[in-house]
């Protein structure tokens, strides 16, 4: 803790306090949107889904898997095997009039493996240009949002982002399909040639692999927009809470409530931008929605083709029963807790804000009890109590909240009902003591106070570890206000002790939240870090295990081993592009969501607006800022996407162009020159070459890794140094109950974090040729992590 708790300071210590916080918040606002983006973008970095560093790290090895395809193709065994197709025929592999030798077949994976990568750098060149051409579309928002700029200009920027991302997404679909179909070729070809294993751990781990690649499959569109619009109702309440709440707080908010006024004005655009950081990420995952499985994968019915002649024999003989593989590891696990795009955290901040004055005017007299005169006193012009203020503003959230089933909207429906208890009983023994024999107010000892005490603090600690996680899996940086000017307080320091209490711990609260999350955030990529560390060593062994393989000792047994890596890397490259043609799939939404929700009703609104005196307002911010805030927030955070994703295309050309290029091109001169001499000796030199290239590949592809992580952690430990000095400036501390939520909200995030960034790479990492569960591996390493 920074220092004391607004309980154990004098009144001076708290204007003091006050005075500080102003300073702060006032910093706080002047961000500059270039450094919210970035904080923003590498608070995402730590999950496996936004962070490609381990599987470029493997792009030398699928290099080198893809030169030993041909080279295998090249073996006796593999002109000597034919490939009997699958019940139905062939799905992938084609052009084949009759069953096709294992060498054919072989080949045609190779070339498919080419074709792939080239697309993939086309691809990511495309993306990488229009992800530049981001803050120009955002600037030209943010001028637009501005006194002079123009309406129609402002939807056309807000429709050039959604253009943009249908560039992009068109890019990506063509690189999914190409990645698509060379691993659906690879897994056709090794469902028939595992059916001449004879060892039962081969044939499991044969049909848990088969499983992984149907489970890659994504579901029907259909589907999947239709868990979208879930995801954008969930949006939409969102908004409609905050906007609702904007509205009732201009209405209720009584004259002396300045500072309290300008924090409700500073949560609920936070409140406005998290659930829109909220939304972005679960688009993601409903585009990226898989198919569900009916039922297990088993291979071995009789229906997936098989493999005959050469070593394979007669494709007959004793084979042990395996059962059908039912469960395959994720090749992108979550490293977020269960839940975490449930809709209580798309509104927790300003319930949060909300409930911290019902707190300080139940803990905040002077002798710690509850502050009857505020609550009592009654504004002249708008003719309700203190009392009545929080009870409405709570009541209105709480109409408008639209809650799911899960944990974090019962414990929001608790906060709710706590606080409810709490105003009503305040409420009864305001009216009580109007009765001329009534008991009077009840002191600070009494039990009913005690009990308020209790259920508010309760309900205090319930909403801050909300608001904490919300934050821990979108970003803890307040946005930067597009006026900061409107947000500011002329007259601030509020006398009352109650009013003193609230500001400095609802001031307080937010700065400790704001610097835990700023700390697990930076903890969290520091372990992902360490883990890549160990998923590169991995990967050196098992490229040092494809490099040693000799022409002379390849077998149909090697071929496996071949096959079976290609499609453990796929399975994982697979998914990463999937997210990222789900992505731009989602920014379309987004961009149709938000010109129909909120630009046209905007537009609509500064048309019939009357007079712009009169306008509906909290101080100097009205709704005209509102709603622009609102839509500043959206365009902040779709660029900040835009940009991890450009980040992940330019590191993806940096090693296109340095080492996958160049590994490929060996590996078609070796194809080439064999194809026109036959000679055994310069294909084993040419792939010895390929193979030393991609060995130090890997040492050049850490290196460019390494370089971008050290850029990344130090600007997180900056951040993070930088939130802590905010807290320690203030020199106050919330409530120990405010302190302890949100550490327990850390160790939450903190745990998922770690068992999410231990299972990933488990794909990649699987050692070359081992026949153990996929599934048993990734689970053991969570443990251990």
């Amino acid at each position: 803790m920074s220092g004391p708790t607004s309980d154990d300071m004098t009144p001076d210590d708290q204007r003091e306090a006050m005075k500080r916080i102003v300073m702060v918040s006032d910093k706080t606002k002047q961000i500059k949107t270039a450094d919210y983006v970035s904080v923003v973008k590498e608070s995402a970095l730590f999950q496996p889904g936004y962070n490609w560093d381990d599987l470029l790290s493997a792009a030398p090895v699928s290099i080198s898997l893809l030169a030993n395809l041909f080279v295998a193709s090249t073996i006796p065994d593999a002109e000597e095997i034919t490939i009997i197709p699958p019940k139905g025929g062939f799905k992938a592999l084609r052009n084949f009039e009759k069953p096709p030798s294992l060498n054919a077949c072989l080949i045609q994976c190779a070339d498919q493996g080419t074709q792939a990568y080239g697309t993939a750098s086309a691809s990511f060149d495309m993306i990488a240009l229009k992800g530049a051409q981001m803050r120009e579309m955002v600037n030209a928002i943010i001028m637009n949002l501005g006194p002079e700029g123009s309406m129609p200009d402002l939807k056309e920027a807000i429709q050039a982002m959604g253009e943009s991302a249908t560039e992009c997404e068109k890019n990506a679909k063509g690189m999914e399909k190409a990645f698509s179909d060379w691993i659906e070729m690879i897994r056709e070809l090794h469902a028939c040639v595992a059916q001449t294993s004879t060892d039962a751990a081969a044939r499991k781990k044969a049909n848990e692999l088969q499983l992984a690649v149907a489970q890659a499959r994504l579901a029907s569109e259909k589907e999947a927009k239709k868990t979208a619009q879930k995801s954008l109702k969930t949006l939409q309440n969102s908004l409609k809470t905050a906007t609702s709440a904007y509205k009732k707080a201009a209405e209720e908010y009584p004259s002396g409530w300045d500072l309290v006024a300008m924090q409700a004005v500073s949560d609920l655009t936070t409140t406005l931008t998290n659930a829109i950081n909220q939304a972005v990420p679960a688009l993601i995952e409903n585009y990226s929605a898989t198919e569900r499985l009916k039922a297990g994968v088993d291979i071995f019915e009789g229906n997936d083709g098989n493999a005959k002649g050469g070593s394979a024999g007669d494709g007959t003989g004793e084979y042990p029963n395996v059962p059908p593989a039912t469960q395959a590891p994720s090749p992108v696990p979550s490293a977020v807790p269960r839940y975490s795009r449930d809709p209580a955290y798309g509104i927790a901040g300003i319930v949060s804000h909300y409930v911290g004055i019902l707190q300080a005017f139940v803990t905040g007299a002077p002798d710690k009890g509850v502050e009857w005169d505020v609550l009592r006193s009654t504004d002249p012009e708008k003719q309700k109590t203190g009392l009545g203020v929080v009870a409405a503003l709570l009541e209105d959230v709480k109409n408008n909240f639209v809650p799911s089933q899960d944990p974090p909207s019962k414990d929001l429906l608790d906060v709710f009902a706590n606080a409810k208890k709490v105003t009503d009983g305040l409420q009864a023994a305001i009216t009580a003591d109007t009765d001329i024999n009534g008991p009077g107010l009840p002191p600070p000892d009494s039990p009913k106070v005690i009990e308020w005490q209790k259920d508010i603090k309760d309900a205090m600690s319930k909403v801050t570890a909300l608001d904490a996680e919300s934050k821990l899996t979108t970003t803890g940086q307040s946005p930067p206000s597009i006026d900061p000017q409107k947000t500011a307080v002329d007259n601030g320091l509020d006398k009352d002790s109650a009013f003193r209490k609230q500001i400095i711990d609802a001031a307080t609260t937010k700065l400790t939240t704001t610097a835990k999350v700023m700390q697990v955030v930076t903890d969290n990529y520091r372990e992902a870090s360490d883990n890549l560390g160990h998923i590169q060593e991995q990967l050196g062994q098992i490229q040092g295990a494809i490099a040693s393989l000799k022409i002379s000792d390849k077998d149909l047994t090697h071929i496996k081993d071949i096959l079976v890596k290609c499609i453990e890397i796929l399975v994982q490259l697979k998914a990463q592009v999937t997210k990222l043609v789900s992505f731009f799939t989602a920014v379309n939404t987004l961009v149709d969501f938000v010109v129909q929700d909120q630009v046209d009703r905007f537009i609509e609104y500064l048309e019939h607006l009357p007079d712009a005196e009169t306008e509906t307002r909290i101080l100097n911010f009205t709704f005209t800022d509102f709603q622009r805030q609102t839509i500043f927030g959206f365009a902040l955070n779709i660029q900040a996407y835009f940009d991890l994703f450009r980040d992940i295309a330019d590191m993806y050309r940096e090693v296109d162009n340095k080492f996958i290029q160049r590994g490929i091109e060996l590996m078609t001169t070796l194809q080439s020159e064999y194809d026109q001499n036959r000679d055994k000796d310069q294909l084993e030199t040419r792939k010895k070459e390929a193979m030393d290239f991609n060995t130090q590949a890997m040492e050049g592809v850490k290196e460019i890794v390494r370089k971008r992580q050290e850029e990344i952690s130090n600007n997180l430990e900056k951040n993070a140094a930088e939130a802590a000095d905010d807290l320690n400036f203030v020199s106050a501390s919330p409530p120990a109950h405010v302190v302890s939520a949100v550490d327990q909200s850390a160790t939450k995030s903190v745990e998922a974090a770690k068992k999410g960034i231990a299972k990933s790479g488990v794909y990649l990492t699987h050692k070359f040729s081992a026949t153990t569960s996929l599934l048993e591996e990734a689970d053991s390493e969570s443990e251990s992590g």
